[in-house]
């Protein structure tokens, strides 16, 4: 099944075109120029490419070079795990750079597509993220929400690009959110699993897929056995992340986190900055007023806005933020700055909240502090969690 049929809506390629006409010429010269990019892209340098891209010192790391091997050599599905802050982006963005069609990249969140487009944007590739009203014919890498992904307008968009024989593939990133959706959550992520039949090359990447989850999200997905897949795993530990746990009386908490907060601020101030994880909405915002910080979550405000928080954490305009994992999701990008030793990158982690700061300049290391409560009536029997972590250059101990 393909999309047209998969969103019930009319195929550009639905009917065949009689020969002589001049759809058939124009199907007949799409087909044979997809055919020429594929057998170009079969044989690119693809070491040479990642230093035209990324600069001359570039090298591949982790999993990169295989699972790049695999897309450009047109193999699917691929999936790759890789972890935070190891390159996944590029698994896109490198084969993106030297084909002259589309690469349609579904990202879960507004300020993480936010942040992609303007990577590619850096990097020279012609981008855009996904607007019905003006969509973007002749972009290199396109960005979409899961819930546009499946919907009739974007399905008409992918007509038109196979119609051209531009469609190069789907991607999907932080693919492992789809398990979120067997609980409920975002429920429609679970239509992603259609995409398969969209009859192009799939890409899923994420950091944060647990070997025993392979199988419930192969079968999420609608994957055919791991075994037919291309699949590429490579480390997924971070380096240099020192913990410490600080007991606290679950009837204080309120004050045991602002205590904690007020003397991160004291000890790292600015460039130094600090990132409170919230479970809910109503807590994220509850937090924002006692600890005086900007707050984010998806009910923040336009796309815009969200932006516009996302630059005053970026650009080191505040110190205190609190957020759901709406902020947290895949934000080592976001916090990336230059080597001038700020904060590098933050991520939540699924089911917890917790305080994560960094440290100015020239700081060497990195912690997580987190602070456990006791009480039977948390979901997790040991209580909530908060805790905070600044950037380190050098090894440290591994944590997940």
């Amino acid at each position: 099944m393909e999309w047209h049929a998969f969103l019930q809506i009319p195929s550009a390629m639905s009917k065949k075109a009689r020969k002589g006409t001049q759809a058939a010429a124009a199907r007949k010269e799409a087909v044979e120029e997809e055919y020429r990019r594929w057998k170009m892209m079969r044989l690119v340098d693809v070491d040479g490419e990642l230093k035209k891209l990324l600069g001359e010192q570039a090298a591949f790391r982790s999993v990169q070079k295989p699972a790049i091997q695999a897309i450009m050599q047109h193999k699917s599905p691929v999936v790759a795990i890789m972890g935070t802050g190891a390159g996944k982006s590029v698994l896109f963005m490198l084969p993106a750079s030297v084909s002259s069609g589309v690469t349609i990249v579904v990202v879960p969140l507004v300020a993480l597509r936010f942040d992609m487009k303007e990577r590619c944007e850096q990097l020279g590739l012609v981008s855009a993220e996904w607007n019905s009203q003006r969509p973007h014919e002749w972009a290199q890498v396109m960005f979409v929400t899961p819930e546009a992904a499946v919907g009739e307008a974007f399905g008409q968009y992918i007509n038109r690009q196979r119609a051209m024989g531009r469609l190069d593939r789907i991607v999907i990133d932080e693919c492992h959110v789809v398990l979120d959706s067997l609980n409920g959550f975002r429920s429609r992520l679970l239509a992603l699993r259609n995409l398969v039949r969209a009859e192009t090359q799939m890409v899923y990447l994420t950091a944060t897929l647990r070997p025993r989850e392979e199988q419930q999200f192969i079968e999420a997905m609608g994957l055919p056995p791991k075994r037919q897949c291309e699949w590429f795993r490579g480390r997924t530990t971070r380096k240099n992340i020192r913990y410490q746990v600080h007991p606290y009386d679950m009837e204080d908490e309120q004050q045991a986190i602002v205590d904690l907060v007020e003397g991160l601020k004291e000890r790292y101030p600015l460039p130094g900055q600090i990132i409170v994880y919230c479970g809910t909405v109503a807590r994220t915002v509850e937090m924002a007023g006692e600890l005086g910080g900007v707050c984010y979550h998806r009910e923040v405000g336009s796309v815009e806005e969200k932006k516009e928080i996302v630059r005053q954490l970026t650009s080191g305009q505040q110190q205190v933020f609190t957020a759901t994992n709406a902020l947290g999701l895949g934000t080592r990008r976001w916090m990336e700055r230059s080597s001038d030793g700020s904060v590098k990158w933050m991520k939540s982690h699924a089911n917890d909240a917790r305080v994560q700061g960094g440290r100015g300049r020239g700081e060497k290391r990195q912690q997580r502090q987190t602070m456990e409560g006791l009480s039977l009536s948390s979901r997790i029997w040991h209580g909530r969690y908060w805790g905070y972590e600044r950037w380190s250059g050098r090894a440290g101990k591994h944590a997940r």
